[in-house]
């Protein structure tokens, strides 16, 4: 997959500008700076969930990308496990959840799956609404 697809994918940035030059993409920024090893914040995370959820057959197409409903389906399903499995393992020493309570129970990680859908569900609404956030200044 092209840099240029792959970070309109994931990013929701245009690989061309209004009169069709080729602009840098941000998945070329952020792939060239030491940002690739750094903890992505839990918004941008679920920015990028939100807007593989939002593709549809319409936006493979202007792009020349052929794909089924299936296809996109799958897609859709794949990304959003990826994301919740990522932010479940705690890859980082500091923890997207963490194991106990704020009261110092330890319960697990699992113990939060309900709140972190519930996160997610929250931050989809508001991002339909646009009060949470500016699309075009995302990995600026």
């Amino acid at each position: 997959m092209y840099d240029y697809l792959l970070s309109w994918y994931l990013f929701g940035d245009e690989p061309r500008d209004r009169n069709g030059k080729r602009i840098p993409t941000k998945i070329s920024r952020f792939i060239a700076k030491p940002e690739l090893f750094r903890r992505l914040d839990l918004n941008h995370l679920l920015d990028i969930d939100f807007r593989v959820s939002k593709l549809s057959l319409f936006d493979f197409k202007k792009n020349y990308i052929i794909i089924s409903e299936d296809q996109l389906l799958k897609l859709k399903q794949n990304v959003k496990y990826i994301i919740f499995g990522f932010v479940f393992s705690n890859p980082y020493d500091t923890k997207y959840v963490k194991e106990e309570t704020s009261k110092g129970i330890p319960v697990g990680t699992n113990y939060f799956i309900p709140e972190y859908f519930v996160i997610r569900a929250v931050y989809f609404a508001l991002l339909e609404t646009n009060l949470m956030h500016n699309w075009d200044n995302s990995f600026s």
